[in-house]
Parts: C-alpha cells; structure tokens; sequence
C-alpha cells in the first residue's frame, strides 16, 4: 500500500461529498466542498488530503502496533479518549500508552478508563520547576488573552505573586535576544531531561507512532516530538481546537503529519507555520462525534430535573472561557443586573445557567448565583455526572460529561458568552441562538485586549467565524438584552447562518471524525 508519509504528495483517499444527511438540527443537506474553501483562499493545489469514510473493522489491512498519546490536560482526554480513537486503536489489537504530566493525573485517568486495556504513563513531575516557567513564559508570548490576565494579576496580586511576575515580566517584555536566551535555555534544560525519561519509555514500549494534541506548542509535546524525531518514530498531531494554529503563537516543533477540524486549518498552517498541505488531513472534530449521537443524549425533562429547573422556564446558558477574567465579571455582573431590573426576559421566565470551562475553578462564579434566576450547572465538567443516567444507560464518566454538556446546549433557548469559546461552535450545531459580547464599554479591560490581540495572529479563525454572521454581537447589555428577547420569539433567525459555520468550521458531524482520524494514524505509523 502506498505510504502518504513517504510520499507526500498522494492522495490516499480521493475528496468526497459531505454526507446527505447530518445531525437533523444542523441544517441544509448540501454543503460546501472544503476544496471550494480552499480554492477560494487560493490556497489549494490539489494536495490537502481530506478524509473521506473510514474503513471498517474488517476491511483495514493494518498490522497492530502500539502508540503513545500524549493527554496533558482532561480536554485531551475528552478529545482522544473518549471519542473513540483510543478505543479504536484497542479494537485493532494495537497497545495504547497514555503519557500524563504528573502521577495525580496518571492516577485520575487510570481510574477513569478503568475498563480499558490502555496502560498510563507520566513524566515526573511535569519535568520539574523549569517547565512550569516556561510554560508560564510561553504562555504569556503568545496569549492575548493569557497575557493580559497576567498584566492585570501584577497590578493587583499579593506581595509573593507580585514579585515573581515582576522577575517573569521583564523577560517577557524585554530585547528578543535576550527573551530567546533565556527561552532557549529553559528549551535545553527541559529537553535534556526529557530525553532520558523518552529514552526509557520509549525503550519499554517501542513504539510505532507518537500522537499529541497540539502540534509543538505544549511544552510536553514538544518535548516528545523532539525525542519521537531523534529516534524516528512517526508522529501526528491531532490539533485539538479551531484556534490552536491562530492563537497559539508559533511551533517550537512540528510533527510529521496533522489533522485539522477544516480546511480553514489547512490554510492556517500554511500561513502562519509553513506547513506543506500535504501534511494536513482534515478529518472534523473528534469531540463533537457525541453530537451525532442524539439518541443517546438527555431529554429536556432529564436537563430540567438535573438543573433543578421547573418545566417551562426559558433556560439561558452562559458559556465561561478558560480563565475566569475582568471581562467576564463585568459583563455576568451587568447582564444579571439588567435580568432582574427588567421584565423583557423576567416576561418569559427565564434563568441563567452558568456552564464553567473545564479548565476553571467553579468557586469562582458562586459570587452570581442566587439559586433562583441565576444557578450554576451542578455537573461540572471535571466531575461525574451521576445524577441521571441517558436513556442509553450507563455510560463511563468522559462519555457521561460529553453527552451532559451536550444535553445542556440542545436544552438551552438561548447562549452567550463573553469570548469566542469553542461552546459557541457547539452551540450552533444545536442550532441554539447564540450571542458574543463585543469587547466594548467594559471600562479599563478592553484597550488591553484590544492592543494586545493586534500583536498575536489577528485570531483569523474568528474574523472567519463572524464574517459568517451566525452568532450576534451585541455591542452592550441592552442590546443583548433585546436580541435575546427577539430570538426567544423568533428562534430560526439566522438559522441558515448557523448551519454555514457549523459546516465551515466542523467538516461533518457525523459521528466518525474519531474513525478518519484512526485512518490516518494508522497510515502514518512505521508498520503499514
């Protein structure tokens, strides 16, 4: 069989029409080519791979193996886990190694895939102090957003936080060369320790390919990309989000082959990195795989009961981003402001749902609840949900958290949010109504954001996004307000807008994305 990897250029699956049908709620049968957006962006040459249907069990002439998946975080773990790559690999009678940054979360997903043969492993302890600041300083160059929660936790943080941000910031703001030294530094330091924890792992396990989530931007990938190249294992990353090839900065390291939700990841990669397009696939979002399973998801009634919500109450659904910020607090703070003052949205009955990011601490937002118009979602994504069970029955506690977060935005009447978070996206595939606030009249946060987003990457991915015009941007609280009212009322209002982003920016929702993956992988590993 011919090998993609070893010949860049071939097309191993020919591009095919999106499916006829998709989840019922998304929309319009036809969809765009992502050639089409691609020949549009006048970037494609024939070259981009795009995933067509997966083979099935019996027809794959793959040969069993074994692969490490790097899992830094719970999101991974969502995205390779429980999606159904892992398992994918398992049913092929390949050996799956879990890599983990610390024993705590070794020890978490050993008890969370309980019942699978998967083994875990971790490199202690997150390769020690020198990573953490690195990762800190890295953070700090290449988040707009990272960034400037640091600006604002040096203003006002304790005496202990001050002084270390004050040592970390003059490095981050000072000459390149003197930032790319030390950097460079931190590099070396971690790479070389790195290399002898690989060294063993790799000779324990001997593996036939390496899978990480993100292509050379975590400091954990990249320090495993770079042991997988030294020994010339093949790697593939498997990027986890729209925004990680626009928001990310740039890749220390790059992996041999990527899969991208979309074609508008393809030309991102070109753009901002370099890549040749033969080396992206795009294969969709493994995640939203759940999304195709409706069968399997809670009822309205089940969501209710779980909420707490009495029947027939307008559910309005906040979605957090991934640090709680000054933002955040003013637009909650004024939006439940203006929720109990007014009747245009008391007249429907209506209560605010805060849904926290996986990567938040959920105390910080117990400041709004009141138990009445305001709640917090009681199933937080890094906990179980145990409560209810779908009518499916019992499911394993990732699946469990995928189809309750599911649930939870078919149920909602209306989402918002304060940045442009992926649950928006969600949002749209379940064709809920969904709201951004423009960064605007939020007194002394949005100058900085602003300014500082200009100096990253411009975040194409959501200008891509908003020239759609599927999710509404209201420019103040009043203007949320009365769009949320109208939508309440008039619920396909921009419902042709929202199946055009969900097909721009997913691909398909079909369930299989974890199958096109699976296919991929398999082409790239050294035993075809």
């Amino acid at each position: 069989m011919m090998d993609a990897r070893r010949c860049p250029t071939a097309r191993v699956l020919q591009p095919k029409p999106f499916i006829d049908v998709v989840c019922s709620t998304i929309g319009p049968e036809r969809m765009t080519e992502p050639d089409e957006v691609l020949q549009q962006a006048g970037l494609y040459d024939g070259s981009v791979q795009i995933e067509g249907a997966a083979p099935s069990l019996t027809d794959t002439p793959y040969e069993s193996g074994t692969v490490l998946l790097s899992v830094p975080h719970i999101l991974v773990a969502r995205d390779l886990l429980a999606s159904g790559v892992a398992d994918g690999f398992v049913a092929r009678g390949w050996k799956v190694v879990t890599i983990s940054p610390t024993e705590e979360s070794r020890k978490l997903l050993a008890s969370e895939f309980a019942s699978s043969p998967m083994v875990h492993e971790c490199i202690r302890p997150d390769l020690g102090a020198a990573a953490r600041l690195h990762m800190k300083l890295m953070d700090m160059e290449f988040s707009a957003l990272g960034t400037l929660s640091k600006y604002m936790a040096l203003v006002r943080a304790p005496d202990v936080t001050h002084t270390l941000l004050r040592l970390m910031f003059p490095i981050r703001r000072g000459p390149t060369s003197r930032r790319s030294r030390v950097i460079g530094l931190l590099e070396r330091l971690l790479q070389r320790r790195a290399d002898r924890i690989y060294a063993q792992l790799f000779a324990e396990h001997n593996p036939d390919l390496v899978l990480v989530p993100s292509p050379g931007f975590r400091h954990e990938d990249q320090t495993l990309l770079r042991a997988a190249n030294g020994l010339q294992v093949p790697t593939l990353a498997v990027v986890s989000s729209w925004d990680n090839l626009t928001g990310r900065g740039a890749m220390k390291v790059q992996p041999q082959e990527f899969c991208v939700w979309n074609a508008p990841m393809v030309s991102h990669a070109l753009r901002y990195h370099r890549v040749d397009p033969s080396r992206v696939h795009i294969t969709g979002a493994a995640q939203f795989d759940t999304y195709a399973r409706t069968a399997d998801m809670y009822s309205r009634a089940e969501v209710e009961e779980q909420l707490g919500v009495a029947p027939g109450r307008v559910i309005i659904t906040y979605l957090t981003a991934a640090g709680f910020h000054d933002a955040e607090r003013h637009d909650l703070t004024a939006f439940i402001d203006a929720m109990r003052q007014r009747t245009v949205l008391f007249q429907h009955n209506a209560i605010l749902v805060i849904r926290v990011h996986p990567h938040e601490n959920a105390r910080l937002y117990h400041q709004f609840v009141d138990g009445h118009s305001v709640i917090l979602d009681p199933n937080l994504p890094n906990e179980i949900v145990s409560h209810v069970e779908p009518q499916a029955g019992p499911r394993s506690p990732a699946m469990a958290r995928e189809l309750w977060k599911a649930s939870l935005l078919s149920a909602a009447d209306v989402v918002f949010a304060s940045c442009a978070t992926t649950a928006l996206i969600e949002s749209c595939i379940f064709d809920r109504p969904s709201f951004l606030i423009t960064p605007v009249n939020r007194p002394g946060v949005d100058a900085a954001m602003q300014s500082l987003a200009r100096e990253q990457l411009a975040y194409t991915h959501q200008i891509e996004a908003q020239e759609i015009g599927a999710i509404s941007r209201p420019r103040d609280i009043d203007a949320l307000m009365a769009g949320m009212a109208y939508a309440l009322d008039h619920p396909e209002h921009l419902r042709e807008e929202r199946s055009r982003l969900v097909e721009r920016m997913c691909y398909r929702i079909d369930g299989q994305a974890s199958a096109r993956i699976l296919n991929v992988a398999l082409r790239c590993a050294k035993r075809v």
